[in-house]
């Protein structure tokens, strides 16, 4: 009777929810269309790759400064929204039904505080989260999946907005920013003020795993894997044990972008499947907790694995474990190196226990010689203990205290110091060690035969010779499988239905069952005596190295050479090609040569007839070049992405696109001459800081394009017969329009496009 009373007493005052916000968001939503109607009569396109500019109000705008703002969303549908909370928490057992998570359109409206200026985003909302928990019926608030239509907030376009009870409070904040700093992939994550439909709340905002979350952590985008989470729930109740999970690619978009993006998913999905097969039976898991926490990490190269194998006893001494689940992870392959990182997501951590106000560190459980039970690691060395020590000893502590704070943590309520904190963690990875003597006794069959509760839900696709062949879930009964055309994205996504069973990609089944240590499968390795670095590369050259320089010459239409983790001190790479280079690759490598996660001092690089999308690419790399003189590339010339280097000559001539590409970092140019650029001499972009010194453009059509919250700063250009010596505009949503300064300047043509008014200064 009493749950009956207070059922009647929330659908009542629903009722009159429903009432008092129909008549605000009449209002809202009226408002919300003149300002759109605004910006799109204001807004006209220069070029194929803009779009228009965001609010001013928040022009990048960074999460720390949300305090100055008050911020509310409007869900304008507020009775099926309404409606969907309330059978969402109560209809359904623990879990909320998928049927109560359709997207609703919504905006939010920015008010600065200080000048009472307003700025609307566009977005679609839905309720978030697997569990009940995310659901509070009493305040009529849920946790909320959120992308924004025609802006980004704080540099963020996709996110979600956790009840923070749903995520352990100050723990999902405390936790996801120390494993950042550890080194290790984990959402931006901070608590936020919001009104949501006249109800304010305190949400925990986390940032998706996405392209936008892989960029600018200084990766290209590639397959970001998660599981099957989904199907191995009941009906109406919990998670149901002893089910198959396997992954699948959750960034369809980057699937559909190429061929090659879908045949290296291929490789990055058997990958995962590689950890999970060979590890516990599941018939262990009555006796440990996390039978699907032991993964075949001896399936990767040694670098790899040690790193997984640490990330694992990081998050079980964090007690974070929930996130090492093979339900639950994520991972993302960087398709540059192969190497596969673990992302932090719903690791449900207990590492802080709030008492009265203030947060102390919860009591180790090691003692009891139980944590290790639930959360066992394989094979963990003496090396894997002492890489995570040094680790912690080195956490800049000052520096994660004020991140800590600016997230919304206040460090005055810590009950622990500094050293406190490192000896406790510490303590409990030395103190962390297996004596179980794991064997990895899985094979093949009882992996795919896990799911005992959920047999018929499967069928899976193997792929050998160039062909598929398409089993039943004894592995006996197979046959030949012609795919349908453009099903592939489907497949890898895990939306392809075959018999109304869910078609699952396992891979070869030769190699699925091989460990390699190599560091690179599929590359053959150059390296002289005299060098001190190498070279992988695919397909064949000619190679000759003499006094610091490696001639490469004659390439096959497929080449590609990648050097990764080197230091390139005084040498010099020359390319000659006869432009017969495939544009893309299916390493997805852009450049004929490419350089990663390596230090450059006095580095020179001269190519000629290259045909590849780019003739040099450098990422994630820092130093000095002496220079680099590009002749007649197909394509683009020189591509730098998320480094921080320095230029002293740089001549690139006749380029299919663009002479030269600058994103995610820091470059400082001294002389360029850059001519006969089919589209930029020069383009600059996501953030990226660009200083030059003397910089001459000619015969191109933009001579430098700065784009998407980039800045440009040059103290003398000369622009000679470019149709537009300047263009100044946004490309991407996540980011704001960019700023150019130009202490001197030459434009033959006059033409100067700058979309925002943004260009600080021009004499």
């Amino acid at each position: 009777m009493k749950i009956l009373k207070k059922l009647a007493l929330i659908f009542i005052i629903s009722s009159v929810i429903f009432v008092l916000f129909d008549l605000r968001n009449e209002y809202s939503e009226a408002t919300q269309v003149l300002k759109k109607d605004s910006l799109s009569n204001n807004f006209e396109r220069e070029f194929l790759d803009e779009i228009e500019p965001g609010c001013n109000l928040l022009e990048n705008k960074k999460y720390d400064e949300r305090e100055n703002f008050d911020i509310s969303l409007t869900i304008p549908d507020s009775k099926r929204w309404n409606s969907n909370l309330i059978k969402g928490k109560l209809r359904d057992g623990a879990r909320i039904a998928e049927t109560y998570k359709n997207q609703q359109y919504a905006f939010f409206t920015f008010k600065d505080k200080k000048s009472d200026q307003i700025c609307f985003l566009e977005s679609e909302v839905r309720i978030s989260g697997d569990a009940t928990d995310h659901i509070n019926i009493e305040k009529m608030i849920a946790s909320l999946d959120v992308e924004l239509l025609n802006d980004n907030l704080f540099g963020f376009t996709d996110f979600k907005l956790f009840l923070p009870e749903s995520r352990h409070y100050e723990n999902e904040i405390f936790v996801t920013t120390l494993v950042s700093e550890l080194g290790y992939l984990a959402p931006t994550s901070f608590f936020i003020d919001i009104d949501v439909n006249g109800i304010n709340s305190r949400y925990i905002f986390q940032e998706k795993i996405n392209k936008i979350f892989i960029e600018s952590r200084n990766f290209k985008e590639g397959p970001i894997l998660e599981s099957y989470e989904q199907i191995a729930w009941g009906e109406r109740d919990w998670f149901t044990t002893n089910t198959l999970v396997p992954p699948k690619i959750n960034n369809k978009t980057w699937l559909r972008k190429s061929i090659d993006n879908q045949e290296f998913a291929k490789f990055a999905i058997e990958k995962v499947h590689k950890l999970k097969i060979y590890g516990i039976d599941e018939g262990d898991l009555d006796k440990y907790m996390c039978v699907d926490c032991v993964l075949n990490y001896e399936s990767l190269n040694t670098v790899n694995s040690n790193y997984l194998k640490e990330y694992q006893l990081m998050l079980t001494v964090l007690r974070a474990h929930h996130g090492l689940s093979f339900s639950d992870r994520k991972y993302y392959v960087d398709p540059n190196t192969e190497f596969l990182y673990s992302i932090y997501y719903d690791g449900t951590p207990t590492l802080l226990n709030n008492q009265d106000g203030n947060l102390v560190l919860n009591p180790s459980e090691l003692g009891e010689k139980q944590w290790e039970k639930k959360v066992p690691v394989l094979n963990l060395s003496q090396e894997n203990i002492e890489n995570l020590v040094s680790k912690i000893e080195n956490l800049k502590y000052r520096d994660f205290i004020k991140k800590l704070e600016e997230k919304g943590l206040d460090s005055n309520t810590f009950l622990f110091t500094e050293n406190e904190f490192k000896e406790y963690l510490i303590e409990d990875v030395e103190d962390y060690s297996s004596e179980l003597n794991l064997v990895n006794n899985q094979s093949l069959e009882s992996y795919l035969n896990s799911n005992t509760e959920k047999i018929e839900q499967f069928m899976f696709l193997f792929e050998e010779n160039d062909k598929y062949e398409i089993c039943e879930i004894d592995l006996i009964t197979c046959e030949e499988f012609i795919l349908p055309e453009d099903a592939l994205v489907d497949v890898l996504s895990g939306d392809f239905f075959y018999e109304d069973k869910i078609l699952i990609f396992i891979g070869n089944k030769t190699s699925i069952k091989i460990n390699s240590d190599k560091k690179f499968i599929n590359y053959k390795i150059y390296k002289n005596d005299q060098m001190n670095y190498s070279v992988y590369f695919i397909e064949d050259a000619t190679f000759k190295y003499e006094k610091n320089v490696l001639t490469i010459e004659n390439p096959t239409p497929g080449f590609r050479a990648l050097i990764d983790s080197e230091s390139l001190i005084n040498e010099k790479i020359i390319f000659i090609s006869n432009s017969n280079n495939i544009q893309y690759s299916p390493t997805l490598l852009t450049g004929c040569i490419n350089i990663i996660n390596s230090d450059l001092v006095n580095f020179e690089f001269q190519s000629n007839f290259s045909g590849c999308e780019d003739s040099l690419n450098i990422i994630n790399s820092s130093g000095s070049i002496n220079s680099v003189n590009i002749q007649n590339t197909k394509y683009d010339g020189l591509d730098l992405d998320f480094s921080n280097l320095k230029i002293n000559s740089l001549i690139i001539n006749n380029a299919g696109n663009d002479c030269s590409d600058f994103s995610y970092g820091n470059y400082e140019i001294q002389k360029a001459l850059l001519t006969n650029c089919e589209d930029k001499g020069i383009s600059i972009g996501e953030k990226s800081y660009f200083k030059g010194v003397e910089i001459e453009t000619a015969l191109s059509n933009i001579g430098i394009a700065t784009k998407d919250s980039a800045i440009t700063n040059i103290k003398n250009y000369k622009s000679n017969n470019d149709s537009y010596c300047i263009a100044n505009y946004r490309k991407k949503q996540e980011f704001g329009v960019p700023r150019v300064k130009i202490e001197e300047l030459i434009c033959s043509s006059k033409n100067i496009y700058d979309q925002a008014d943004k260009i600080l200064d021009q004499n």
